[in-house]
């Protein structure tokens, strides 16, 4: 990957984690307020569903900040040591984590709400998206791993 096609993603990932900073703090607060004013026989969830909603922003910061550190190593050429693995480790964690808050939040709304809520139907195809995109990182993983491999080899051979 090209130094300027690196710079360019890193620098809208920072974009992105600054609007997932602002969404944390601004944003989410807001709309929990508005929508416990707007169903006020579910307005006892504000608050939880407004720290799991922050845990799962969270989440996603995890992966920015993750894949920003692999970008950094993309860029020195260092992409194919043992140490990228923690990242990579780190975003599927996140994911999983994310994956179950949204699957958890789902199950809460329904038991909350009734089965007339079609928030619980979102949010948990949102968890089977979640999950299916944490087992392609899983599969880009091993893809990591046997070109680390593979690049140990040559690096004895030559």
């Amino acid at each position: 990957m090209r130094a300027a096609a690196t710079a360019v993603v890193q620098v809208l990932l920072v974009i992105v984690l600054i609007a997932m900073l602002i969404a944390q703090v601004d944003t989410l607060p807001y709309y929990a307020y508005t929508s416990a004013l707007q169903y006020p026989a579910i307005a006892w969830l504000q608050i939880p569903f407004l720290v799991i909603a922050i845990a799962i922003v969270a989440c996603g910061e995890v992966v920015i900040v993750a894949t920003l550190v692999l970008l950094t190593l993309v860029r020195r050429d260092r992409i194919f040591h043992p140490r990228a693995f923690r990242f990579v480790d780190a975003i599927i964690g996140a994911i999983l984590l994310a994956a179950a808050l949204c699957l958890l939040l789902g199950v809460w709304l329904q038991l909350a709400a009734g089965d007339s809520n079609p928030a619980s139907t979102g949010l948990y195809l949102a968890t089977a998206f979640i999950v299916g995109f944490a087992l392609l990182i899983g599969v880009l993983r091993g893809l990591l791993r046997q070109a680390t491999r593979l690049d140990a080899e040559l690096a004895e051979v030559i």
